[in-house]
């Protein structure tokens, strides 16, 4: 076989070799797109659950995504859930006087959890977390409204 002969075969398999490449690189990407976009939303639907259980006390939210997050959150998260449950426990028992400073804690260190797993490079930290929230948790009454408006449309959206 000569030079001549043999440069177009090797141009087409090479050819085809780079394609494969770049299709399963392709393919790897937006897997991990797919995974990260699962991710965020099943995080978020805890988030909304540490919401509803500060703001109207109700559990079953919680319960039921901390269990999904079993199956998809970092370890550090669920470390942190864990503990986010015994503080809870803890004012349950002690009737229902809410030591704040501690829920608040573990949540900033729980959404600081979430955003590291989401995105590895963060530079902010639970105290970062503690001074942006405190305006937020202020008017527990407009966050009743909202989580009640949020209920309302999902409602409305179920068929």
């Amino acid at each position: 076989m000569t030079w001549q002969t043999a440069l177009p075969i090797m141009t087409a398999i090479l050819s085809a070799l780079a394609g494969l490449i770049v299709w399963v690189v392709q393919r790897e990407f937006e897997r991990r797109q797919r995974e990260h976009l699962r991710r965020e939303e099943l995080y978020l639907r805890l988030l909304n659950s540490f919401l509803e259980l500060r703001v109207s006390g109700n559990v079953a939210p919680f319960l039921c995504e901390t269990q999904r997050a079993w199956l998809y959150a970092s370890d550090e998260v669920l470390r942190l859930i864990h503990h986010y449950w015994e503080v809870f426990q803890k004012e349950q028992t002690n009737s229902g006087s809410a030591n704040t400073e501690a829920r608040n804690l573990v949540e900033n260190r729980f959404r600081v959890a979430i955003r590291r797993d989401l995105h590895r490079r963060t530079q902010l930290d639970p105290i970062w977390f503690t001074a942006a929230r405190q305006p937020l948790l202020a008017d527990m009454d407009a966050l009743r409204e909202y989580l009640n408006r949020q209920g309302a449309s999902e409602d409305e959206a179920t068929p």
